[in-house]
């Protein structure tokens, strides 16, 4: 199994659980998780080889619009930190006030 494969095949999994109703216990765990993976991740995340990148915005901008206050923090947080990642080079800190 080629890296790609395994990259994409982890987070697909991530993504669907973000697609799924799962407790909010999880979905924040699934969320926190995220949050450590998108910097690590950023050169093969953004590339055009993958289909991972648009399924994970529009999951994460779902979240965004949950009911339970905890989810859409979390979620809120994990997409400023998509934000950053995109438009930020890694050695520049942006301090944020929302």
């Amino acid at each position: 199994m080629k890296r790609r494969e395994v990259f994409e095949g982890v987070w697909s999994l991530l993504v669907g659980l973000l697609k799924s109703n799962q407790d909010t216990t999880v979905q924040s765990t699934v969320l926190h998780e995220l949050s450590l993976l998108v910097p690590q991740f950023r050169s093969v995340l953004f590339s055009k080889a993958n289909s991972i990148c648009g399924e994970l915005i529009y999951q994460l901008l779902r979240k965004c619009n949950s009911n339970i206050t905890k989810t859409r923090n979390d979620a809120a947080t994990v997409y400023i930190s998509f934000i950053e990642v995109i438009f930020c080079p890694p050695n520049i800190i942006i301090n944020a006030l929302l």
